[in-house]
């Protein structure tokens, strides 16, 4: 498996482990996908983008499950399209996150959970990092087939 590969993984597994408040527990966001999409197949889905955490909830997870699987898809796609499925799957990953903790400056129960989120925006980082320098690469013809 290519670094570019292990970086989507590691990307998507720890986006999949934020956690986040359902009532009374603490739950990993993929949990929440799975219920909200079932909700959403049924056709009792409601997305609000604004009021408080629990009605954010819903559309940021299943914005969450959107972008995990850009990012799934684009390992499996050539080098010059996979860059533009990472970039456009971790803008969706990252509105995910900002849209849920949009009020976390009074620093109470949203800002407890954002501690569980430092993997996946270090993850985010490298992948997006390592995305650049190997599409300056390519464009440089310096990786190997590339060169025309």
């Amino acid at each position: 498996m290519s670094k570019i590969n292990l970086l989507i993984l590691f990307t998507v597994i720890s986006n999949m482990f934020i956690f986040v408040g359902f009532g009374h527990i603490f739950s990993p966001i993929a949990m929440a996908e799975l219920m909200y999409l079932a909700e959403a197949l049924d056709g009792r889905f409601t997305f609000s983008l604004s009021g408080d955490y629990e009605s954010r909830l819903p559309g940021s997870a299943l914005s969450a499950l959107l972008g995990q699987v850009i990012l799934l898809i684009s390992g499996f796609l050539n080098r010059r399209i996979k860059n533009y499925f990472i970039y456009f799957g971790l803008a969706i990953l990252f509105f995910s996150f900002l849209f849920l903790n949009v009020s976390f400056l009074p620093l109470g129960f949203t800002g407890f959970l954002i501690l569980f989120n430092v993997p996946f925006i270090v993850a985010s980082i490298m992948l997006l990092v390592f995305t650049i320098k190997t599409s300056k690469k390519v464009e440089n013809g310096e990786v190997k087939g590339t060169k025309q």
